[in-house]
């Protein structure tokens, strides 16, 4: 990618990108730094806003804040480089000076998606039943189970009875804190 610097006629901005779009404008006049576009990288750490990460400590990197567990609005204002980034994919907030930042309900994972994004998924469980009951006399082994007899031909009496568990299907894994780049 070439980059292209361009300076206005009488030298008070200078606009710096590529070829197909500015993304940064230089205010000589105001000292001012200006970001074009909402995908422009820091020069500190190349991470743009809008980026959300896994984090092993309880307390977000700088530059970064906690996703929190249910749906929250911040500042559009505070946080402006998030939201021209990520606008209100994860919700409007009051229409106007808040809107929704990225959220993760305790014990679920990001799914990946093409559309849709901030939107929430619900796990299911396809419903199944196991058998259950006790074996008949003299019933295992022979020919009975190699004669392609129903899987519960041995059993004297079978039910089939639901599965248990818990209120939620939870996924094996490590917590981590979601955050994200403001």
């Amino acid at each position: 990618m070439t980059a292209k610097l361009t300076a206005s006629a009488d030298g008070s901005k200078i606009l710096i990108g590529t070829a197909a779009e500015d993304a940064l404008e230089i205010d000589a006049t105001t000292k001012t730094v200006k970001a074009l576009s909402p995908y422009v990288f820091e020069a500190s750490n190349g991470v743009p806003a809008g980026t959300i990460i896994d984090f092993a400590g309880a307390t977000p990197p700088a530059g970064y804040l906690a996703c929190p567990l249910v749906a929250t609005n911040i500042s559009r204002a505070t946080y402006a480089a998030l939201f021209d980034a990520i606008g209100t994919a994860w919700g409007a907030g009051d229409g106007s000076t808040t809107f929704g930042m990225p959220y993760f309900p305790a014990d679920t994972v990001g799914v990946q998606a093409d559309a849709n994004v901030g939107t929430q998924t619900t796990g299911v469980i396809k419903n199944h039943t196991h058998p259950t009951g006790s074996l008949a006399s003299g019933s295992v082994g022979g020919a009975a189970w190699g004669n392609n007899a129903p899987l519960n031909a041995g059993w004297a009496t079978a039910t089939q009875n639901p599965t248990g568990g818990g209120a939620n299907n939870l996924a094996a894994g490590a917590r981590v804190r979601k955050c994200v780049k403001y």
